[in-house]
């Protein structure tokens, strides 16, 4: 639905793809990261933050195939 409306997958709180990532859904991380939203800067330390703090490692592992510094993002401030 967000996709055919036109969202801009970087904006809200959280943005779609750090929900995608809570939910561990690989399969919409992928189809909005092909629509255009990002998973570096702020975001993606948003979404390794939400997968840290939620023991969700199978999202951890897939982040870092996907080119996110899952092991030098902490804490964000």
């Amino acid at each position: 639905m967000l996709i055919a409306h036109g969202v801009d997958f970087d904006q809200g709180e959280p943005p779609p793809v750090v929900s995608a990532v809570w939910f561990e859904r690989k399969d919409i991380v992928l189809e909005l990261m092909e629509k255009g939203a990002v998973l570096e800067g702020e975001i993606g330390a948003k979404a390794v933050e939400v997968a840290k703090e939620d023991g969700l490692d199978s999202m951890l592992l897939f982040m870092e195939e996907l080119g996110v510094g899952v092991s030098s993002i902490t804490k964000l401030e």
